[in-house]
């Protein structure tokens, strides 16, 4: 499971497993889930595309994320993050010479890799700063409610990224406001 960095966002959570399952006793127990990264979020745009990811550049904590969430990716860490706001580059030429030799890495790991992301179901669940998005979120079919602020949907991980794009849209329009990071 990936550790959570300064920068994840922690939006929303992505569960690896069908839905949650029943005890001996008949209680719904909820299964493990991961943190929805950034580093997931770009291989769920792949996915729905049909693509791997194969190279990631960006800061030190950008490419340890997506190393702990998929080792196959070569990353490129061009900067080094000092916190949310600054961050201390590298040299141009550096940079530079670090993204080709990783974009040529990537390129040739290319055709031995698939999208990690498949069509098995996940379940995204997206806690929101207003009830009113919750609620109006709740007529899509698929999505319940968790609780007043909290949306959940299980899906392939494509129709996840697109519904979470739709979830967002639906936001705005009614709040102008993000769901909790």
């Amino acid at each position: 499971m990936p550790r959570p960095s300064r920068a994840a966002s922690g939006a929303c959570r992505v569960r690896a497993v069908p839905r949650p399952s029943r005890a001996a006793s008949g209680a719904r127990r909820r299964e493990p889930v991961r943190p929805c990264l950034p580093a997931a979020r770009i291989q769920a745009t792949a996915a729905a595309m049909g693509v791997p990811v194969v190279t990631l550049s960006g800061d030190d904590v950008a490419c340890d994320e997506m190393n702990a969430w998929d080792a196959r990716v070569v990353t490129a860490p061009v900067k080094y993050a000092r916190d949310r706001f600054s961050a201390r580059l590298r040299p141009a030429t550096e940079a530079r010479k670090a993204i080709e030799e990783a974009a040529a890495e990537g390129a040739r790991r290319a055709p031995q890799l698939r999208p990690p992301l498949t069509e098995a179901p996940s379940t995204l669940a997206v806690r929101w700063q207003s009830a009113t998005v919750a609620a109006q979120l709740e007529v899509i079919p698929g999505v319940t409610r968790r609780d007043s602020r909290t949306v959940e949907v299980t899906e392939a991980v494509p129709q996840l990224f697109r519904l979470f794009g739709l979830f967002m849209r639906v936001a705005t329009s009614l709040t102008d406001q993000r769901p909790y990071c």
